[in-house]
């Protein structure tokens, strides 16, 4: 029994040793050793399509075919493509906040001025320096640069700027006694007491309420008082008597933003309109013998018109930093300044454009003007959000001045 019990033990370790025979199993080995030394485990940069970036930004038709042209330049003369895209405009960049977030954006961007600071401060963008081979010095207007700065670098690079002007009747304004539109309170003072004391006009004014920039620049307008360069302006009492005088014109300003393009001019050159608050891409090339447009002469002295700008940035999370600093080097370049100010109708940003062919409007004082004269926070932004709500629904008679004045300090404080 013993004996025949060792034979079954004997015969299991037999078959077990030849289960364990090296050569079939050496033989897969050999063949996953083949297959490891073919497949190579691409990096992230390799991962990314390194003939290729991508740019979005956000602009008129006519603005975004002229940068098309650009780009198709560019590309001739490059060994990588780039992929545009005309993204739908939104003022308040919430679905770009939500891609930072989730590292999905592009490689490079096109924003407003004043949100640079506001998403630099949030870690989503790489400071110019890490891509950008330009030159950021003093050919460049201070105040464009001014809004790019956060914690001594720059984190963008400006494309153009685009204030407001006010575009006037000339004809009209001379009945009221001026020549050019006021630039300081008592000339306002001035204006609106002749204003009232006819009767063949009957707006004074007109801007879009929906634009808070364009308010601001308005309420600047009315008190033309200097203020610090790291707030949205003072609570002062010229401030409140403002609010106030704003009140009592709700009747004879217009929201622009409510009327048609073509009735608005129409009201202009028909004497029905006396002043129009508005940017200068849309006022530019229509300036005749019956429409002007002002902008004042810049100085160290109060504020009085905002000055909107665009720039170029660059994702923290974008791998192809350097293609991106490339690309965006060529579209700002000085040789392009007077070909976008063509497309666009956007003032270049290089200081020595504005002693050559610009238009008779634009003052060359705007060359020189000084940085502080803006504000710039990271906080602006969803201050001026806020701003431009209540000031909405102020000047559409929906609260009183004290009122107003009660939530303005709720944002001031913000």
């Amino acid at each position: 029994m013993k004996r025949s019990n060792y034979g079954v033990l004997f015969a299991v370790l037999l078959l077990a040793l030849i289960n364990l025979s090296p050569s079939n199993s050496m033989k897969n080995i050999a063949q996953e050793e083949d297959l490891d030394d073919q497949m190579i485990l691409p990096s992230r940069e390799q991962a990314k399509d390194e003939g290729k970036i991508k740019v979005v930004v956000q602009m008129k038709h006519s603005e975004f075919v002229a940068l098309q042209q650009m780009n198709q330049l560019f590309m001739q003369n490059h060994d990588f493509e780039v992929e545009l895209i005309n993204s739908e405009v939104d003022p308040t960049y919430t679905k770009l906040q939500s891609q930072l977030e989730l590292s999905e954006a592009p490689d490079v961007l096109l924003i407003n001025n004043e949100w640079v600071r506001h998403f630099a401060s949030q870690g989503f963008l790489l400071p110019t320096d890490r891509y950008y081979s330009g030159s950021l010095n003093g050919e460049l207007l201070t105040s464009a640069l001014a809004q790019n700065e956060w914690n001594g670098y720059m984190w963008g690079v400006p494309l153009d700027v685009d204030p407001y002007v006010l575009v006037y009747n000339a004809n009209a304004l001379k009945k009221l006694g001026m020549t050019l539109p006021p630039t300081t309170q008592q000339e306002w003072d001035e204006l609106l007491y002749n204003f009232h004391n006819q009767k063949q006009i009957p707006y004074l004014l007109s801007y879009d309420y929906t634009d808070p920039y364009a308010a601001l620049t308005l309420l600047w307008q009315l008190t033309a008082e200097r203020t610090d360069g790291n707030k949205l302006f003072e609570l002062t009492e010229a401030v409140k008597a403002t609010f106030q005088q704003l009140e009592s014109m709700r009747s004879i300003v217009l929201d622009s933003e409510e009327q048609s393009s073509d009735k608005l001019w129409k009201l202009c050159y028909d004497e029905k309109l006396l002043l129009y608050l508005t940017r200068a891409s849309e006022a530019n090339g229509r300036n005749d013998k019956v429409i002007s447009i002002f902008y004042p002469q810049q100085s160290d002295k109060p504020r009085s018109l905002w000055l909107h700008g665009r720039s170029y940035v660059v994702p923290t999370q974008s791998v192809n930093a350097k293609k991106a600093g490339e690309w965006i080097a060529a579209m700002t370049s000085l040789q392009d300044q007077s070909r976008w100010f063509q497309a666009s109708s956007h003032l270049p940003v290089n200081k020595s454009q504005y002693s050559k062919q610009l238009p008779s409007w634009v003052p060359s004082s705007i060359g020189s003007m000084k940085a502080n004269l803006l504000p710039v926070y990271a906080e602006l932004p969803n201050q001026m959000l806020q701003y431009g709500e209540l000031t909405r629904d102020f000047m559409k008679n929906k609260m009183n001045v004290r009122e107003y004045t009660k939530r303005m300090l709720k944002i001031i404080k913000f």
